[in-house]
């Protein structure tokens, strides 16, 4: 999964992370970047090719960051929750009705 996040000199931020879990009401994310606390990310998830695709699925979201568990040694990744929007297909991923 990728994510970008803004700073409050809204400098933009790209990280990338691991989820074990995703919900229609958000997601718990290990990463080695640490946001901070209501921080407001965009983010993509990549999901592997099923029995009827052929390419991986994207989904997109975006949410607010609610609960961080920092490691202090930043050798290991932390996490993050994060709350907000369902996540979606792309407009893109949908062929047109032409």
């Amino acid at each position: 999964m990728s994510f970008y996040w803004k700073d409050d000199d809204q400098t933009q931020h790209h990280g990338v992370g691991v989820t074990r879990q995703v919900s229609i009401q958000g997601a718990f994310i290990s990463s080695k970047s640490v946001l901070p606390l209501h921080a407001h990310i965009k983010l993509q998830v990549f999901l592997p090719p099923s029995r009827r695709t052929i390419y991986p699925v994207q989904l997109v979201g975006e949410g607010q960051v609610v609960c961080v568990n920092a490691v202090p040694d930043g050798e290991r990744p932390g996490a993050f929750a994060l709350e907000g929007s369902r996540f979606v297909l792309p407009q893109e991923f949908f062929p047109s009705s032409r």
